[in-house]
């Protein structure tokens, strides 16, 4: 659905708020009042803030709030509006927290099924983006241009092992940055450098595996990449990100104050999320240049390089 829509960023509104009231340097007293405030609107608690906040490639941000639940078997008349409204009424009253303001405020709802429930509609996922409505008793915290998306990548740096890198992005801090190597291989005619999860191994292997060391790589290299057949690993699990990504986001690390974070464009990513495998690749793309999924033992033995970065 935000490919639909076009959003490519994304973060915690919550997160993106604080660091926002942190950076202009709002009080903790104000923060409760502003706190009471939001707690009258609706009876609505402050803490039931909607669960993201999107950006596309040309600043347009919209809050989100997304709801789900398993249907009873048999239950022919699920809840469907109860969550909907529920929802809208959380991004409505955060809405006028942020400047810029969201120019949509999307709930969603979805209802699953089990596949032996035949009663009734099958899953569903159902959505409403009304305009947002505006509050003028409260004054907006100015979120900077480029924090949805520092939040964005420094959630990514932070799956990827880089916890430090990761906050130091999303809160504009100066770090010490090291160079570290990482693997990179090639799918579909674009690099990414992966961090590895996990193994996959051949279930013939499963039980008669000897336990290998922490750091993987490095063992992988001495032995060639004929070492990953010989120990029975299939296929790694991974997150990663588009190398020319990364060394933009790795720029934004050394410098705090570029803001060359912003120039990044989405990437097209129908080629890759067209429903084949044949790649060797299982698991998603998404337009911000990152990836997560497995990566077959077919593309690291063909494609697989080292590549240094400052992080």
């Amino acid at each position: 659905m935000t490919k639909m829509w076009g959003y490519v960023y994304w973060d915690r509104i919550a997160s993106v708020w604080m660091r926002a009231a942190h950076k202009a340097t709002i009080q903790h007293k104000e923060m409760v009042r502003i706190a009471k405030m939001v707690g009258n609107l609706n009876g609505q608690s402050f803490s039931l803030q909607p669960d993201f906040v999107f950006e596309t490639s040309d600043n347009r941000v919209a809050l989100m709030e997304a709801k789900g639940s398993f249907v009873t078997p048999g239950n022919i008349r699920p809840n469907a509006k109860g969550p909907l409204k529920h929802g809208l009424d959380q991004t409505a009253i955060w809405a006028p927290l942020i400047k810029p303001t969201a120019s949509k405020c999307i709930a969603i709802n979805s209802l699953l099924r089990e596949e032996s429930d035949s009663c009734g509609d099958p899953s569903v996922i159902l959505h409403v983006d009304p305009p947002p409505e505006r509050n003028s008793d409260i004054e907006p915290v100015e979120i900077h241009p480029e924090s949805i998306r520092r939040g964005n990548y420094g959630a990514w740096l932070m799956g990827m092992g880089f916890r430090r890198s990761g906050f130091a992005l999303a809160y504009h801090r100066e770090f010490r940055n090291y160079h570290v190597e990482l693997p990179v291989v090639t799918i579909q005619g674009q690099e990414f450098a992966l961090s590895i999860q996990g193994l996959r191994l051949d279930a013939n292997w499963f039980g008669h595996l000897p336990m290998l060391p922490f750091d993987f790589w490095p063992l992988q290299r001495k032995y060639s990449s004929s070492f990953l057949r010989e120990v029975g690993v299939t296929g790694v699990y991974a997150l990663g990100l588009e190398v020319r990504t990364l060394r933009t986001v790795c720029a934004s690390l050394v410098n705090p104050d570029s803001e060359s974070i912003m120039d990044l464009p989405a990437i097209n990513i129908d080629m890759w999320n067209d429903g084949r495998t044949t790649s060797g690749f299982y698991g998603s793309i998404f337009p911000d240049g990152s990836l997560m999924g497995i990566v077959s033992r077919g593309i690291l033995e063909r494609e697989l390089k080292y590549e240094k970065f400052t992080l």
